[in-house]
This record gives C-alpha cells, structure tokens and sequence, in this order.
C-alpha cells in the first residue's frame, strides 16, 4: 500500500549527513533523540552506511531502546528500499535478547502490522504461526507480570491490540481490556478511520 506512495525512483532531496545534529544524552538516560536522526536520515536519503552508525550508536548507549529500534523497523521496510523479511527477523533478534515482561516484545507486533502495510492482502496475518508468534510475544512482554506500567504504556498495548486483531487472535481481548477503551494515534493512522477502526477490533474480541 505505502510502497506505491513512496516508489524506490522517487527523488528525495540530497543531504549533507555530518550536517545534521547529533543527540545529546538526555537527564532520564532515554535516547530518543536517535529515533528522529533515524527519520530525518531515511526521509533525506541519507547512505545506509551513516544509517547503519546511528544505528550501533543508539544501541550502545541504550540496547533495548524500544523507540530505536520500532525506527529500525521503518528503516528496513521495502518501501524504503528494505528486503521483505529483514524487519521481522531484526525484531525477533532483539526481543530474544531482552528479558520477560521487556516492552521490546511490541516490536514483534510493529514488524507484523508494517508487513501488512506492505502487503496487498488485508489478511496477510492471519496465519497460525502468526497468531502463535504474536501471543507468544505479548505475554511475554505486556501481559508479563515483570511489564512495568510507566508513562505512555497504552502506546505498547495499542500497538499489540492492532497486531493481534489484523492476525484475528483472540488473545487482543486480553490487551482491549486493559486499555478500556484508550487509543492512540499510533499505530492506528495506518488505517484509514482510526477510531472506527479501533472500536470495530475491540468489538469483535
């Protein structure tokens, strides 16, 4: 759907990257900053090599950073000039690495919902083996019992609750009942009436 918005021929304004800002390390240890050097990077056209540094850079200060690597998972999308597969590979890697009740387990569910952005089957999700994947990793993650609710944790639940309604799972019941109706704007823009959308998923689970 997005890659025919954004073809791989489409000229992108060229950038000077040693010219854009570089992140200081903020007051509560989070490296957000390098999440936006990762779009302005991929929007400008910036060469893989300089993406790639950011990257490392990010992950050394911080590895389980969920906002770099939701990023990464952008940046490796087809559209973007990505491989199909290479997102949900690099999502299932870093979530192996990360401890039970990790808020890194939502980049599993971020890989799945860009695969179905990708993808001209609405139902490209809904698999067994996705569906397996998904609920393996939400309870692994958010449902944990280690998850710690902090400020903006409805972001992760949204996100899972998306994944896990486009795969058709019934474990989304579990995530719509936590968030008791809060949504976000994030991920549910992918869809053309958010809240419509939103409100029809939590109905069906």
């Amino acid at each position: 759907m997005f890659g025919k918005l954004f073809g791989r021929g489409a000229e992108r304004p060229a950038a000077d990257p040693h010219a854009l800002p570089v992140p200081r390390r903020q007051k509560n240890g989070m490296y957000t900053p390098w999440r936006h050097l990762h779009t302005s990077g991929r929007g400008m056209s910036v060469d893989d090599s300089v993406q790639d540094a950011r990257l490392a850079a990010g992950l050394r200060r911080d590895p389980l950073n969920l906002d770099i690597h939701l990023e990464w998972v952008s940046h490796l999308q087809p559209r973007w000039g990505g491989e199909a597969g290479q997102a949900l590979e690099f999502a299932r890697n870093a979530f192996a690495a990360a401890p039970d009740g990790h808020r890194l387990g939502v980049v599993v569910a971020m890989a799945h919902i860009e695969d179905w952005v990708e993808s001209d089957d609405r139902d490209c999700l809904q698999q067994p083996r996705i569906r397996t994947e998904l609920r393996e990793a939400v309870e692994r993650s958010i449902l944990h019992h280690a998850y710690e609710r902090r400020p903006g944790w409805q972001g992760d639940y949204n996100m899972f609750a998306m994944a896990l309604s486009l795969a058709g799972s019934s474990t989304a019941s579990n995530v719509f009942r936590e968030l008791d109706g809060v949504i976000t704007e994030w991920p549910w823009t992918f869809m053309a009436d958010p809240e419509k959308a939103y409100a029809r998923f939590r109905k069906a689970f």
